[in-house]
C-alpha cells in the first residue's frame, strides 16, 4: 500500500477515535496527478520568502557544491542543483526506509542544518511574524 494511502488510512482511524466513533469517514477519492490540486500557491496574498531563502542559499550552497565538484569533477553541481539533491533525501529515506539513503551521506550533519534553516526562512517570510509586518500599512 503506498505510504500516502496508508497515511490517510490512519487518519480516518484516528478521526474516528476521537469522536468516540461517532464519525467514521470513508474517503474513497483519487485524485488526479495531472493537475496541481493542493492548496499550495493558491492565495495570491501570501508572501513567498523567495529572495530571503535564495539569499541564505548563496551563503551555504556554494560551499557545497565547491566540496562535491572537487569529489566529482566534472559534475559541475551549483547551489540550486545542491538544494534539489537534499530535498530529496527526506523522500529517500521514507520510501525505502532506509535512514541514511548512500547519497543524502555526501553531506554532513552541518550540511543538513544549513538545509533545515532554509526551510525556517521560508516559513519566517511567507506565513511568519515578519510576512505580517511586511503586509501591514502602517498609518
Amino acid at each position: 500500500m503506498p505510504r500516502v494511502m496508508a497515511t490517510a488510512g490512519n487518519w480516518t482511524v484516528g478521526f474516528s477515535a476521537a469522536s468516540h466513533q461517532r464519525y467514521n469517514p470513508n474517503i474513497n477519492v483519487v485524485i488526479s496527478e495531472s493537475r496541481n490540486s493542493t492548496l499550495q500557491n493558491d492565495c495570491p496574498n501570501a508572501g513567498e520568502g523567495s529572495a530571503e531563502m535564495g539569499e541564505w542559499l548563496s551563503i551555504f550552497g556554494p560551499l557545497i557544491a565547491a566540496r562535491l565538484n572537487k569529489a566529482a569533477p566534472g559534475a559541475d553541481l551549483n547551489e540550486v542543483d545542491i538544494f534539489n539533491v537534499m530535498a530529496m533525501c527526506p523522500f529517500e529515506t521514507v520510501e525505502t526506509e532506509n535512514t541514511s539513503p548512500l547519497f543524502c551521506r555526501l553531506f554532513t550533519d552541518d550540511d543538513f542544518r544549513a538545509f533545515e534553516y532554509d526551510g525556517d526562512v521560508e516559513k519566517y517570510y511567507k506565513t511568519g511574524l515578519v510576512f505580517d509586518m511586511i503586509w501591514t500599512r502602517i498609518d
